[in-house]
């Protein structure tokens, strides 16, 4: 859905200089450095002892050793006592300080013990948790000093975005304890099979508000001359939205997590070990060199049927092959597969909401290294988040006992991008139509017509291909062609089909949106909010001033030389709990950028991000999101992008959305929930970004005081009529 745009006024963007080192995607597991703790026996006698947890931590150090080939030596220990909160604190200190470890050797930090959450001090309303690791010193009648206190999560933050900066974002962190709990003294039954890792706090534990100001995110300078693998390899000064230099490593951009379970589930122990690391080492030494990527792993790791959890893996490089900085890419997507109850039909989990149309075709394996293929099967009934299937031949069936994974072979009846040739240009016509449709990627065609709504526009100028933007927002602030730093050359038909496959990519994904079943069930419901966001004297990201959607849904930012940081608030004032995922669509240079994923977990069991009646942060305060700031690339007096906001019932992975730039300038089933019948739809929202330097904003369009701020928003009904999409 289109509403009115965000007129915005950027500054130019200095130039970031590059680090002659790039990083190394074949690090080896072997040049491992690792923080091992676990916690078995506590010093409070009010906080359950644990039985599982050194055991725990032991195995975890014993398959660095034998499986990884790790040296003893760079591996350190904290067991029991020796795991005292400034203990571990020193402990992640020197992993950023320690000279022995090279620019992106990886980084492991492996707590097991119990976890805890507390309100937090600066809010009297107490909705505002915040969680913590529970150390060895920990005092649950609270403390005034630093000893006695949890490991909160900011501190934690703060410590891995140092050690990110100083060494690389080759960080694994993972966690088998609660997130809340319930390891009081009182909780266990006699003959409870298994014993939670998590401590339920007195209603009356306050944290330190000294002690949590100091530890919040630590101030940080900017950087020049340091280059960041999330654009791999693009100076920023080419792009029209970027990460402040200073926060290349914050928060989730610093490592991936892997933790034991949801917010709201108890991570459990039985038998002298935990649960989730248990299931975890026997995944990794089933097959110590396969190409296993952390979501790969968290997928595997289905424990809800026998123990209530769903392990969860968090941060932006999930799709790296675990404890190391290699991206994994692979063929298509995969999603998984079921037989149906009905014969011959079979239960693909993945629907409308994640591209599939209508006769398109899939290859099924019993495996996610697809090396074991059992058929082929077509879409032919699709509803949200489902698509009922049938084998490709009648007279075959699958052979599914059990779940088993499909990838995308070929497009089904759906949209084609529309790529206008001008009539005169021949030569490039024909090279076009002689280009055939590949598996795994989106169609394109030409078109002949202005009138038929083309998504890009090709023309030629000597020997080189130009693109021009069909855009009519775009076009209306003078964005009309991209400029490459390489262009194409007539001819070149392998370059030309790379590029129209990213176009197609692009623009496909651009306009895929829903059915009005999402937007009406969200109408009025779903507001979007812009901040300047600085950081206060304790480093955290706070907003500033008024809301800068105004009541026509335009956002003006006025910018001059000084250096502006920007977040955003979606508020969900609906019924419903939902995903949230945000892009940033830049249309200079066909790239897809990721503001704000969801965590990942097997089933889509994943921690709802934006809760009814809530809100979700991105670019300021806990959110483990960096701010953003937009700018013009040079030469250039206009540009223009768009945030496309997804919305969805249910777990949703997005993440494939994301596109580089290339050649441009315990059993606990008694206390939980009945299940209720839910209502499933998604739904999109895309907001215009037209950035101009130098410019004042239309007149029309100015706020002025007297205006409300509770109009200030973008909602999903807002007037659709009033942007029109090329």
């Amino acid at each position: 859905m289109f509403i009115p745009w965000l007129n915005t006024h950027f500054r130019k963007k200095k130039k970031i200089l590059y680090s002659s080192r790039q990083f190394d995607s074949a690090d080896s597991p072997g040049s491992m450095f690792a923080l091992v703790i676990g916690i078995n026996q506590y010093m409070d006698t009010q906080v359950s002892n644990l039985s599982g947890a050194v055991n725990d931590a032991e195995a975890v150090q014993t398959f660095l050793i034998s499986k990884l080939s790790v040296p003893k030596e760079r591996i350190v220990n904290l067991r029991n006592e020796q795991a005292t909160r400034k203990a571990i604190i020193i402990a992640i200190q020197r992993l950023a300080t320690n000279p022995v470890i090279g620019p992106n050797d990886p980084i492991l930090i492996y707590y097991a013990g119990h976890g805890g959450k507390a309100r937090s001090p600066f809010d009297e309303t107490n909705a505002t948790k915040i969680e913590m690791l529970i150390p060895y010193d920990f005092a649950t009648n609270g403390s005034v000093r630093r000893k006695g206190q949890g490991l909160f999560d900011v501190t934690i933050s703060s410590l891995l975005t140092h050690v990110a900066n100083n060494k690389s974002n080759n960080i694994t962190v993972i966690l088998d304890c609660c997130h809340s709990g319930s390891g009081s003294r009182n909780y266990m039954e006699p003959d409870e099979p298994f014993a939670p890792r998590g401590v339920t706090l007195p209603p009356c534990y306050t944290v330190s508000k000294a002690i949590f100001k100091a530890e919040s995110n630590a101030k940080v300078k900017r950087k020049e001359g340091r280059i960041t693998d999330a654009y791999n390899g693009v100076s920023q000064d080419e792009r029209a939205s970027g990460i402040p230099s200073e926060y290349e490593m914050y928060a989730l951009r610093s490592h991936v997590l892997l933790s034991a379970c949801k917010k709201d589930q108890t991570a459990k122990e039985a038998n002298g070990h935990g649960i989730f690391t248990s299931a975890l080492l026997r995944l990794l030494e089933e097959d110590v060199n396969a190409e296993l990527t952390y979501k790969d792993i968290i997928h595997r790791l289905d424990l809800e049927k026998a123990y209530c959890q769903n392990p969860q893996c968090e941060g932006i490089n999930q799709n790296r092959k675990i404890f190391t900085s290699k991206i994994i890419g692979r063929f298509g997507t995969l999603h998984i597969i079921r037989k149906s109850k009905k014969p011959g039909a079979y239960n693909l989990q993945a629907g409308e909401a994640h591209g599939i149309a209508r006769n398109a075709q899939f290859a099924v394996f019993a495996d996610t290294a697809m090396t074991r293929p059992i058929g082929s099967v077509i879409a032919q009934k699709i509803i949200e988040f489902e698509t009922q299937c049938a084998v490709l031949s009648t007279s075959k069936t699958l052979d599914l006992t059990g779940p088993a994974y499909a990838v995308q072979t070929r497009a089904g009846e759906e949209k084609v991008v529309r790529i206008y040739i001008k009539p005169e240009d021949f030569r490039l016509f024909d090279q076009i139509s002689k280009l055939k449709p590949e598996a795994g990627y989106r169609n394109f065609g030409v078109v002949r017509k202005v009138k038929e709504d083309p998504d890009l526009a090709l023309s030629t100028k000597g020997d080189f291909i130009q693109f021009e933007v069909t855009n009519t927002i775009c076009r209306q602030h003078g964005l009309k062609h991209m400029s490459y730093d390489n262009p194409v050359r007539v001819g070149d038909i392998e370059r030309l089909c790379l590029e129209l496959r990213r176009a197609a990519h692009f623009y496909w994904n651009f306009r895929h949106t829903t059915s009005m079943r999402g937007k009406n069930l969200l109408a009025d419901e779903i507001q979007l909010e812009c901040f300047k966001v600085t950081a206060s004297k304790q480093g955290v990201m706070k907003p500033v001033g008024d809301n800068l959607v105004g009541i026509d849904g335009a956002i003006y930012i006025d910018i001059g030389d000084e250096v502006q940081n920007y977040g955003f608030k979606i508020r969900n004032n609906s019924m419903h709990s939902l995903y949230a995922s945000l892009f940033y669509f830049d249309v200079g240079d066909l790239s897809i950028e990721t503001y704000h994923l969801p965590g990942t977990a097997a089933e889509g069991e994943a921690d709802i991000c934006l809760p009814s009646n809530g809100s979700l942060c991105i670019g300021f305060g806990d959110s483990g999101t960096p701010p953003r700031e937009y700018f013009l690339r040079d030469m250039q007096k206009t540009d223009v992008g768009f945030l496309k906001l997804y919305l969805s019932t249910q777990f949703v992975d997005f993440s494939t959305l994301v596109l580089q730039k290339a050649y441009f300038n315990g059993n606990q089933r008694a206390s939980r929930p009945a299940s209720l019948a839910k209502t499933q739809f998604w739904a999109t929202i895309t907001v215009p970004i037209i950035q101009k330097g130098g410019q004042p904003r239309p007149e029309s369009f100015a706020r002025g005081p007297e205006e409300k701020q509770s109009h200030s928003h973008i909602s999903l009904n807002d007037d659709a009529s009033q942007v029109i999409s090329g």
